[in-house]
C-alpha cells in the first residue's frame, strides 16, 4: 500500500511538472504586420506621409471619381520599385514593404497637381 501511495505521489508530481512546461510559447517577434490605408481623393493621398514598420502593408484605395496610380519615384520620374497601374474609382492596390527606408511616390496623372506622398519604413 505504501508503495502505491508513493507511486501515485510521484506520478502526480510528474503530471504537475509536465503541465507547467506546456504553456504557450512566446513569440520572438512581438509585432504583427499591419495594413495601413491611404485614401486617394481628388488630387491627394491621405495621409500624404506615412511611417510604417518593415513587413507592413500599405493599401491605397481610390475613393475619388478619377483614376489614379501609386508609382514610386519623385517629380514624375519612376524609380522602378513599384507601379500600381491604373486604380479606378472604388479599387485598391496593396504593397508589402520588406525593406527599411524612405520611399517617395506619386500619381502619374496628377503629380503636377501635387499628388505625391512618402512611405517611411522603420525596423521594429
Amino acid at each position: 500500500m505504501k508503495r502505491i501511495i508513493i507511486s501515485l505521489l510521484a506520478l502526480s508530481a510528474l503530471i504537475v511538472l509536465l503541465a507547467s512546461c506546456s504553456s504557450s510559447p512566446t513569440s520572438s517577434n512581438p509585432t504583427t504586420p499591419t495594413t495601413h490605408d491611404v485614401s486617394m481623393v481628388d488630387s491627394a493621398f491621405q495621409p500624404q506621409d506615412l511611417t510604417i514598420k518593415v513587413g507592413d502593408t500599405v493599401r491605397w484605395t481610390n475613393n475619388g471619381a478619377r483614376t489614379h496610380t501609386s508609382t514610386s519615384g519623385t517629380n514624375g520620374t519612376p524609380d522602378g520599385k513599384w507601379d500600381s497601374g491604373d486604380i479606378t474609382p472604388g479599387n485598391t492596390y496593396e504593397r508589402v514593404f520588406n525593406t527599411a527606408g524612405t520611399f517617395p511616390y506619386y500619381c502619374k496623372y496628377h503629380v503636377a497637381m501635387g499628388m505625391t506622398g512618402t512611405i517611411t519604413v522603420v525596423t521594429p
